[in-house]
């Protein structure tokens, strides 16, 4: 599963779970444009991987080129995932590769709070720390 979801403000919340398909990723690239536009702003995003598998060939590869197309529009984002696995690291070498400093990758959900907090409102921080289920 993939999803894209604008519930507060300018912060899309992206969430993966198990195995993620091509045929996911089109949905998904589809929700993810129209979150872009409902933004109609440069957008935050925090996406939570903690329960996804690590992405086959094909995935990484739209992922990636999704990553690079959405740039100039991104104001920060961070990527949760696992911590000392080997789809941690291929998701730090995705956010590497996808070139932009303001994007980057997280072992735990306090540190990518910590990072993304200081560009949001107090109703995106808010609802940042529900989505990952903070207290």
């Amino acid at each position: 599963m993939l999803t894209a979801e604008l519930k507060e403000g300018r912060l899309i919340e992206v969430k993966a779970e198990g195995h993620v398909s091509v045929a996911e990723v089109m949905v998904f690239r589809s929700q993810f444009t129209d979150n872009l536009v409902r933004a109609a702003q440069r957008v935050v995003i925090c996406t939570d991987l903690r329960t996804a598998a690590a992405f086959g060939p094909e995935v990484s590869l739209m992922l990636l080129g999704m990553m690079k197309s959405d740039n100039p529009i991104l104001e920060r984002s961070g990527h949760l995932t696992q911590p000392d696995t080997a789809f941690g690291s291929q998701l730090e070498e995705m956010v590497l590769l996808a070139n932009n400093p303001s994007r980057r990758a997280f072992a735990e959900a306090e540190e990518l709070t910590r990072f993304l907090a200081p560009v949001l409102s107090p109703s995106e921080r808010l609802r940042l720390r529900q989505f990952l289920q903070l207290s």
